[in-house]
């Protein structure tokens, strides 16, 4: 029984860590669709800005509209670089992950393969959860990013959006 008890532990660790790596890159390819979004809105308001200056020049009215929609834009690109940017930590030695690359190259390659070599079933299930919950911290600042960026988004799709179609007038 105990053996088998072990055995689910580290499935589940397995599992939970895996569950986890997939969430982050769900938040990262969402995090490219704003990006996506963000470009078009962009290009969009460009275009229009330029087709106004061509047409009858700009007035300060306008500048400072395009002016807000400008900072709208660059917030939002803020908060999605924030959702896409590695968290790359500098742990101490003693709390270094098993899995993280950054800790296993922090220390030299002799040093790695002896201690890796020499964890017991308990000390990889340790390190294991230890990840699972560095990953969790992880992706949850990456979803609190994703949903500023999409909060973000929403409002400078529908301030650009309006702009641009005032602008018609």
């Amino acid at each position: 029984m105990e053996k088998e008890d072990q055995k689910i532990k580290h499935d589940f660790a397995r599992f939970a860590f895996s569950t986890l790596s997939d969430q982050i890159k769900q938040a990262d390819t969402k995090a490219f669709g704003v990006l996506s979004i963000v470009g078009v809105l962009t290009a969009g308001l460009l275009a229009r800005l330029n087709a106004i200056k061509s047409a009858v020049g700009l007035n300060s009215t306008w500048i400072i509209l395009f002016i807000i929609s400008a900072v709208l834009i660059i917030f939002t690109l803020k908060a999605v670089i924030r959702v896409i940017f590695p968290r790359l930590a500098n742990n101490p030695l003693h709390e270094r992950s098993i899995l993280y690359f950054r800790d296993i190259v922090a220390q030299p390659k002799q040093h790695y393969v002896n201690l890796a070599s020499r964890y017991t079933n308990e000390k990889l299930l340790e390190g294991l959860y230890i990840d699972v919950y560095n990953l969790s911290i992880i992706a949850d600042a990456k979803f609190a990013s994703l949903r500023k960026a999409l909060i973000l988004t929403v409002l400078t799709f529908a301030w650009t959006i309006t702009i641009i179609l005032l602008s018609y007038r």
